[in-house]
């Protein structure tokens, strides 16, 4: 009796843990191609990144030496690079969306879009850095955190930038 008790309890262990290393594993690898993906792009382009994160389908990266703002977004159907020169850039702003519920007699709000938006010295439009859209069917994780970061990376080159033009 004791035998086929532990018979069962070691099955049911086996039952619940087993599939659960199974998706720890499969997340890692679509994680590890994920960012061999990104790597190939980046040596492709010629790029050093000096600071440079990775989340969901999207990377973003700075080559400070070469003033190189680089943003990859991987999708099914293609894989998009835009490599844009800080040099050209006059600003960036966050332009969030949200949506306003209410839940258990509370005001809640839920982020709809979230994007960088990139403004040109020159006649150029506006460029725009998509970091979270609630469509892609992805999960919200500190995108405004990444957001402000990002900003704050961007305009801090800027302002090197524009110091070195005016003081050269």
């Amino acid at each position: 009796m004791k035998i086929s008790i532990t018979v069962v309890i070691i099955l049911t262990t086996f039952l619940c843990v087993l599939p659960f290393l199974w998706f720890m594993l499969i997340g890692k690898n679509a994680t590890r191609k994920k960012e061999k993906i990104f790597r190939d792009l980046i040596k492709k382009e010629n790029l050093s990144l000096s600071q440079e994160e990775q989340w969901n389908n999207n990377f973003l990266g700075i080559d400070e030496t070469k003033k190189v703002l680089t943003f990859i977004t991987l999708n099914s159907l293609q894989t998009n690079i835009l490599n844009i020169d800080l040099k050209d850039v006059k600003s960036c702003q966050i332009n969030k969306v949200t949506r306003d519920f209410k839940r258990d007699k509370k005001v809640e709000s839920e982020l709809q879009t979230l994007h960088l938006e990139l403004t040109y010295n020159s006649s150029k439009p506006k460029e725009v850095l998509t970091l979270y859209n609630i469509e892609d069917q992805l999960s919200e994780d500190f995108e405004i955190k990444r957001a402000e970061k990002w900003q704050q990376i961007i305009n801090q080159n800027l302002v090197k930038s524009k110091t070195n033009t005016l003081a050269a």
